[in-house]
């Protein structure tokens, strides 16, 4: 729906939320999210986007905020590499990841420790508690009927 939105009209960021999204037990959504080590796809729309606006249109504050959500993803999937076992790859996540972005996201402590705890466990052989504790923290809230 969002890309055909975006191919006629234009798309912005704001600073509020707009309205309120529920995942249900076994939705597309929370398959999507699930442990998902890839980019996640809302960046590639709206990195399209934003080249094409100009950027007095789209405030500093909210560029900032949507870089901090980029971080925070890397974070994520660095994560779900850890999760799966495959450390090289969870390093690799978090040499990209911008700690400067992280300070503009409201829950920037809480990614700043996780940032800190996956780089020192990333270069310590897996521990299976260490990979439990992160799948219940972080991915268990959206794990899909399925699995």
């Amino acid at each position: 729906m969002w890309l055909r939105i975006a191919r006629r009209y234009p798309l912005g960021l704001l600073h509020e939320y707009l309205f309120s999204y529920r995942h249900f037990h076994g939705s597309l959504s929370q398959e999507y999210d699930w442990l998902r080590t890839e980019e996640e796809k809302f960046f590639l729309v709206m990195d399209r986007e934003l080249a094409n606006v100009s950027r007095p249109q789209v405030e500093g504050s909210v560029l900032r905020r949507y870089e901090s959500h980029r971080e925070e993803d890397k974070l994520k999937r660095a994560a779900a590499h850890y999760v799966k076992g495959d450390l090289m790859l969870a390093r690799r996540v978090l040499e990209t990841v911008r700690l400067p972005a992280l300070f503009a996201n409201e829950r920037w402590l809480r990614l700043f420790v996780l940032h800190v705890l996956l780089t020192a466990i990333t270069r310590l052989p897996r521990c299976e508690r260490l990979a439990e504790l992160l799948l219940r923290r972080l991915f268990l809230k959206v794990r899909p009927a399925t699995r």
